[in-house]
């Protein structure tokens, strides 16, 4: 699901917290929270199951990816 595009400028707090809750609604994770922002990606990391686990946020496509190595972003 695409969520927003990227249009060259910053994503609003807003828009940041709307992914935030799409990621704890679909993914079925608690505590959700933003680790880094960089020029191309948000990074989140939740806890799923007891076990921490790490989202990014493409900002170019939009998407969202659960990705075990998530702190290669970091």
């Amino acid at each position: 699901m695409i969520l927003y595009l990227f249009k060259g400028n910053e994503l609003s707090q807003e828009e940041i917290e709307q992914i935030r809750v799409f990621i704890e609604d679909n993914y079925q994770v608690a505590n959700t929270r933003l680790i880094k922002e960089t020029s191309h990606s948000l990074v989140f990391e939740g806890m799923k199951n007891d076990t921490l686990v790490g989202f990014v946020y493409q900002k170019e496509t939009g998407a969202v990816i659960e990705d075990e190595d998530y702190r290669i972003f970091l």
